[in-house]
C-alpha cells in the first residue's frame, strides 16, 4: 500500500505508536477499533463462524461493541449475553430477535444451535 504509520493511524483514529504497538504485537487492538481496523484492511481477518457462539462473538466485534457496551444498549444482564457467547445457554427468542435487528445478522434461519 506504501502508507507510513503516521497516515494509516489517522485513518484507523489512533496515534502512530498505536501503529506501531500493533505491528508489534505489543498490544491487541481495542474491540472499537476493529471496524476501522477491517474497513482499512479490506477483509475480516477472523475464522470463519458456524456455532451461534462464534458468530454472535464475531459479529459484536464487527461492530466494535465490547461486551458492557452492547449489554447497556441492549439493556440484557451482562451474565445473559456472557452465557450465550460461551454457549452455556441460547437467548430466548425476544433476545434472539434483538439481536438480529441490532446486529443485522440473522440467527434463526441458520442452523447454529
Amino acid at each position: 500500500m506504501g502508507l507510513l504509520q503516521k497516515e494509516v493511524a489517522k485513518l484507523i483514529g489512533v496515534d502512530k505508536c498505536t501503529i506501531q504497538y500493533w505491528e508489534t504485537n505489543r498490544v491487541v487492538p481495542a474491540i472499537r477499533y476493529l471496524p476501522k481496523i477491517i474497513e482499512f484492511l479490506g477483509y475480516i481477518p477472523f475464522a470463519e463462524a458456524e456455532t451461534f457462539p462464534e458468530r454472535l462473538i464475531l459479529y459484536r466485534k464487527l461492530t466494535g461493541l465490547s461486551r458492557k457496551k452492547l449489554t447497556e444498549i441492549m439493556g440484557i444482564d451482562p451474565s445473559n449475553l456472557a452465557g450465550w457467547e460461551t454457549g452455556k445457554h441460547h437467548p430466548a427468542r425476544k433476545s434472539l430477535r434483538m439481536l438480529e435487528d441490532f446486529l443485522s445478522v440473522p440467527f434463526t434461519t441458520s442452523s447454529c444451535y
